[in-house]
């Protein structure tokens, strides 16, 4: 019982620092946009999925 309410918690944790990072893509500045793209890119590099990477970067310029 005790791994699902950390599982509950990490999952929570990862939904609120999304919602945090598209309020900040949609509000803040266009270097600041661009800073989350590099990160996106540069996980992207580091799980060997640019598909995945460009999929999520994509879905974020169209918020804007």
């Amino acid at each position: 019982m005790l791994k699902f309410f950390q599982k509950l918690k990490e999952r929570w944790e990862i939904e609120q620092a999304t919602r945090k990072t598209i309020e900040i893509y949609k509000t803040g500045t266009a270097e600041e946009r661009q800073q989350i793209e590099d990160l996106l890119w540069e996980v992207g590099r580091q799980k060997n999925d640019m598909a995945q990477a460009e999929a999520v970067v994509k879905s974020l310029r169209q918020i804007l």
